[in-house]
């Protein structure tokens, strides 16, 4: 083969060099550009009120001691102590403030969307790379869980970089860091929650695949992978302890098909797609494929899998499943549609920076121009003025942990929160509020609730009149018209608190009836 000319060779050279260094400035301003956002939208989403899971984080971070931490954790919330160590230290430092609380998963969030951007970025291009952010970021996971003093930001973090240190070091040497950063993020995901196994055991598949393909075991990457998963012997007293809850909104097929409804957002996928293929493409002809190897196919599908398994074992435990239990996986199909986008339509980057345009646009309407369109003005003295002098009773347990934390002293002394076990089960199945993380329990371990916690029959036998904060289908609300209660409709304060049960009733009892017969 003839070689180049000198003065080509040296045109060819500077060419290759002027397209690295374009390259590397796109890739630093969509750097730059991406963590400018991120804070801009964290800024607004931070506002939010410090919800009822949080508050457990908030609470139990606080604890006078790690050892009443631990005992706190165990007895009322289930969750590894990763989560509340981290918010302890931030708080420490910040101040017990929604910033305080959250700033860890703030930092986790951010971690884990620049780790998944370097992943895509690899596989595709720079283009798509921000198509896969923008999707986590406008979608599902959401920026949600950026500002939630929970562990599922950790979950995501350690997730993403280790789907992208396994990455590495499959395909790199010398790969030190890698196999490090394998078995930091493996670590930290399985202290992090009780399902993480459901995402290592994609990392498990993959790894098993690739021995099967190479016929050569590797020691170094195995260590690095199992090894930190012994942290898992912490779960045995976490699953203990939440034998016998029974959960009134439990796992089933539904809730399987949700999670992928809500993970691909179809109408914002519709229009990413939509203006992609608006734009002209390159060539036909032109010879692209994907480096995807077996091992990373069965990664992916065991990814898209680890949600329905998860399903099926709360099904079986009856217990609930939500969509946070499956952020791991939200991502990695997240990311591998970005790939796959960036195939389908030949890596133009015309198509990638008009997805990320559409993505944009609904990532500031959803979560920044609506929230600055609807300003929340709280009005703290409504609840105050209506009835000043009758106790006021909350039907769902996490609206009462919430207003015991957000109302003033004279709402709040005026709160109570009844229990009857068995009228729970009957009436709505569940346990919950009643024998786990139930307000007395609570109270009495020193979580800060001036409210009160009676027996349904000891109340309604000495107050004839009440308000109650509830709607129809909570057990109390059924119980009450069972026992031939009066229940009138008095107001509806959702523009002025921000709780999920907002309807105002006034309930009047009937007289000479004990509802202890009922």
């Amino acid at each position: 083969m003839k070689a180049p000319a000198v003065d080509q060779q040296g045109t060819t050279s500077a060419t290759d060099s002027l397209e690295h260094s374009s390259t590397k400035r796109e890739f630093w301003l969509l750097l730059f550009g991406l963590t400018l956002l991120y804070v801009f939208v964290l800024t607004i989403g931070n506002r939010r009120y410090v919800w009822y899971d949080e508050l457990f984080t908030f609470d139990i971070a606080r604890s006078p001691s790690l050892q009443q931490l631990w005992s706190r954790e165990l007895k009322f919330d289930n969750h590894t102590p990763t989560g509340y160590l981290l918010s302890r230290l931030s708080m420490s430092v910040f101040g017990p403030t929604p910033f305080g609380l959250r700033l860890p998963s703030m930092i986790e969030f951010y971690v884990g969307s620049m780790a998944i951007l370097l992943y895509v970025k690899r596989k595709a291009s720079i283009g798509f790379a921000a198509v896969a952010v923008l999707m986590l970021w406008a979608g599902a996971p959401t920026l949600f869980y950026a500002v939630e003093a929970r562990p599922y930001a950790l979950i995501f973090a350690s997730f993403a970089c280790l789907l992208l240190s396994w990455d590495t070091a499959i395909r790199t040497h010398p790969r030190g860091l890698a196999l490090f950063g394998i078995a930091i993020s493996t670590l930290l995901m399985s202290a992090a929650h009780l399902f993480a196994p459901f995402t290592l055991f994609a990392f498990v598949a993959a790894e098993a695949v690739r021995y099967w393909r190479r016929r050569e075991p590797d020691y170094a990457l195995w260590a690095a992978l199992f090894l930190p998963m012994l942290i898992m012997l912490i779960y045995i007293p976490l699953i203990r302890a939440s034998e016998g809850v029974v959960f009134g909104g439990q796992a089933s097929f539904g809730t399987m098909g949700k999670f992928f409804e809500d993970t691909l957002s179809a109408p914002v996928m519709f229009f990413v797609v939509l203006a992609a293929l608006l734009v002209p493409q390159p060539r036909k002809d032109k010879a692209i494929r994907p480096g995807f190897s077996p091992e990373e196919f069965i990664l992916l599908a065991c990814l898209f899998l680890s949600p329905i398994l998860v399903n099926l074992f709360l099904i079986h435990r009856q217990k609930a499943f939500v969509d946070r239990y499956g952020i791991a996986s939200q991502a990695g199909i997240l990311a591998a549609l970005a790939i796959f986008l960036a195939y389908r339509f030949r890596l133009s980057r015309a198509a990638a920076w008009a997805a990320s345009i559409v993505l944009l646009f609904f990532l500031l309407r959803n979560q920044v121009l609506h929230a600055l369109r609807n300003p929340f003005a709280p009005n703290a003295a409504i609840l105050a003025s209506v009835q000043p002098k009758l106790p006021i009773v909350v039907g769902e347990g996490m609206v009462f942990m919430e207003m015991n934390h957000h109302e003033e002293p004279a709402v709040a002394s005026r709160l109570y929160f009844l229990k009857d076990a068995d009228a729970s089960m009957r009436y709505v199945h569940s346990s919950f509020y009643q024998t786990f993380e139930a307000p007395d329990d609570m109270k009495a371990a020193g979580f800060p609730i001036p409210g009160k916690v009676e027996q349904y029959s000891s109340f309604v036998s000495q107050h004839r009149q009440f308000l109650l904060i509830g709607a129809p289908v909570q057990w109390v609300f059924i119980k009450l018209r069972l026992d031939g209660a009066s229940i009138a409709y008095l107001d509806d304060f959702k523009d002025a608190r921000p709780y999920t049960d907002t309807v105002l009733y006034l309930v009047t009892m009937p007289a000479n009836t004990d509802p202890s017969q009922k």
